[in-house]
């Protein structure tokens, strides 16, 4: 009877040996966070300025588009972390199935987000079918596969060409487009992707190379995360909708409190 214990504890363990990470966030730590999130980027206060500047319509229209480039990526993200919820930021990723010269430059970088994330996760696709397993297996898969993925680099290329066509465009109301002073001044900011092609070549010519990582060589194992009983039954609770009032006021309850 001890044994059987004992093996029991070893197949049911949801934290890998080695690893610091455990998985005790709740649904409603999640929402209070995101709510967080929203607060710290400025979203109330900055969306006066936004809408008095472009108008109700084009403001609107500015946060439906971002919106539709976070959800690619947020959904890839999210792919990729319910199966391998590893330590360390989403550069982890790019390292892992795609190459260790992505993953370090991408993570000094947060202009191409979409291009970091969202080529790792059709690459981990394609490894993962090859090694013969299934997508259904994956504990979240992504929506609107690849549409979703191409609509957010689309759009990230789109606001990127913008963003170096207003560093040399001259706001200061000069006769001249071009304003050497204000392009010194304010360039800084559009650096980014220089940067991270700079950190590519570099980490790659020095220490990685340029080779991809194969598909039967891509990593499923290490860091994958396994449900025990318990955390099974309370996801499967979750997802269940909720068949009276008295149900529902427990689940905002819960949310909330």
């Amino acid at each position: 009877m001890a044994n059987e214990k004992k093996v029991e504890a070893v197949v049911l363990d949801s934290v890998p040996e080695g690893q610091h990470l455990q998985r005790k966030l709740k649904a409603r730590h999640l929402e209070m966070i995101a709510i967080g999130g929203t607060i710290g980027t400025g979203l109330l206060l900055r969306s006066g300025g936004a809408i008095a500047r472009a108008g109700p319509i084009g403001a609107l229209l500015c946060f439906a588009i971002v919106g539709l480039q976070v959800f690619g990526v947020a959904s890839g993200i999210g792919e990729m972390c319910t199966l391998l919820p590893v330590e360390g930021a989403f550069s982890a990723m790019p390292t892992r199935f795609v190459n260790p010269a992505l993953g370090f430059s991408g993570g000094w970088n947060y202009l191409w987000l979409p291009l970091t994330l969202l080529d790792p996760r059709d690459l981990d696709r394609k490894g993962y079918t090859t090694q013969g397993r299934k997508l259904e297996d994956l504990p979240y898969i992504a929506p609107f596969y690849p549409y979703a993925d191409y609509v957010s680099l689309t759009i990230g290329s789109v606001v990127t060409v913008f963003l170096f066509i207003s560093a040399f465009y001259n706001r200061a109301g000069a006769p001249n487009w071009f304003n050497t002073q204000w392009f010194l001044d304010n360039s800084w900011t559009y650096c980014g992707v220089p940067l991270i092609i700079v950190f590519y070549i570099a980490h790659g010519s020095l220490k990685s190379g340029f080779a991809l990582v194969k598909y039967e060589d891509m990593d499923f194992e290490t860091g994958r995360l396994i449900e025990t009983e318990e955390e099974k039954n309370f996801n499967e609770a979750l997802k269940a909708k909720p068949k009276s009032w008295a149900e529902w006021g427990q689940r905002i309850w819960f949310k909330l409190f």
